[in-house]
């Protein structure tokens, strides 16, 4: 073996700084979309870059998911989570020596899926045109943005899907 055909890298080459500017471009019920802004690093270190790891975790837990990003872009979308709940996201650069510095966390709120009204026929208090009308009270929304209680208020039963 000649050390002729290697070359050091030196400690410096992980990222020293942290992406910047993290943010949530697009939130739904089951993804998230993550952009971030590149940290200043040395030509020494772009040279060896290798991408960003992602990181998320459910607020108020300890269990993280890391989602690698193998090229130089500056956005990764998370599937599979949950509607209405709180995520905590990070990014770290990466080079062939080593993961560099996370950026601050970031808390986003997934959205409300979407509702199915299902009319059920019962044979209990109040009959319909079409059957019983369940006896469930629910506060119908008018759309993203809208306060809670705000739009009709209709008996039926309603399934998150």
């Amino acid at each position: 073996m000649q050390l002729s055909n290697y070359y050091p890298i030196p400690c410096l080459s992980v990222p020293y700084e942290s992406p910047s500017n993290v943010s949530a471009a697009s939130v739904s019920d089951t993804y998230i979309e993550i952009t971030w802004d590149d940290p200043s690093l040395s030509p020494e270190v772009w040279n060896i870059f290798q991408g960003y790891e992602v990181y998320i975790r459910r607020a108020g837990t300890t269990k993280i998911n890391v989602t690698q990003v193998n090229e130089p872009v500056n956005s990764a979308t998370i599937p599979g989570l949950e509607p209405l709940v709180t995520y905590e996201v990070s990014v770290a650069a990466y080079t062939l020596t080593g993961v560099g510095r996370k950026s601050e966390r970031i808390a986003v709120n997934t959205t409300f899926g979407k509702v199915v009204f299902k009319w059920t026929s019962y044979h209990s208090c109040w009959r319909g045109r079409d059957g019983v009308i369940v006896s469930t009270l629910a506060s119908v929304s008018t759309g993203p943005g809208s306060s809670p209680g705000q739009g009709r208020f209709v008996f039926l039963r309603a399934t998150v899907v």
